[in-house]
């Protein structure tokens, strides 16, 4: 049987599979529907005190650039800190509260994104994010050299049939930070394959997200400085 008839993952006897990289347009089919299946359980209220701290923050930066959350301060310390201008601040990591601006901030300015309010296009924030991470899946797993059903079966069973789903209804910090280990896992495969910088640059900005996200992700680094 001649090399150019065996199937992707299987390469000639004694040598390692050969690498093949994602298809755009089944990315993008995997993108859809998983946000799709997403928006059937959306709810568009938070549901936990640490959403309202990151929800508070991403209002004041949309609307005075500002990075308190002077809308809990009747919470006192439960999810924040009083700096030094006596103002209160969140605890919590900025990633979510970043990702979450420019769908809040259009939401904010033209009265209503699509006939949602600015709470409801900020928590779709996760969603999007989450159908990203299953793209990433896909795509890794396509570097790995998985064939296209082997890949995409594993990123819908991830973004299907794993806390993935919950996790996408609501405004927590773990989506961002998987999405930021997924990018960088991609970023170094890919830069396995082709050896260039821009790869290195990706992998470094995924862990910069991850970090931004949750900073206990900091753990990882070496592990992903030995792959």
């Amino acid at each position: 049987m001649s090399d150019s008839r065996r199937p992707a993952g299987e390469g000639k006897r004694g040598s390692p599979a050969v690498s093949v990289g994602p298809s755009r347009i089944l990315a993008v089919c995997l993108f859809a529907t998983l946000f799709s299946v997403y928006l059937l359980t959306f709810s568009g209220v938070y549901h936990s005190s640490d959403e309202m701290a990151m929800l508070a923050t991403t209002d004041s930066l949309a609307r005075r650039g500002a990075w308190d959350i002077e809308l809990l301060r009747w919470m006192g310390e439960q999810q924040g800190s009083f700096g030094p201008d006596g103002h209160l601040y969140s605890r919590k990591g900025i990633g979510t509260t970043l990702a979450a601006l420019p769908v809040y901030w259009l939401a904010l300015r033209t009265g209503g994104l699509l006939a949602v309010g600015n709470v409801q296009a900020a928590m779709l924030t996760n969603a999007i994010l989450t159908a990203l991470t299953g793209v990433l899946v896909y795509g890794s797993l396509r570097r790995l050299a998985y064939r296209d059903g082997i890949a995409l079966v594993t990123a819908l069973a991830f973004g299907l049939g794993t806390m993935a789903w919950p996790y996408a209804r609501y405004l927590f910090s773990e989506t961002l930070a998987g999405l930021g280990l997924m990018l960088s896992f991609y970023a170094l495969l890919r830069y396995r394959d082709r050896n260039d910088a821009f790869s290195v640059l990706l992998a470094g900005v995924g862990l910069g997200v991850a970090l931004l996200a949750r900073l206990n992700n900091a753990i990882v680094v070496p592990f992903f400085g030995l792959l």
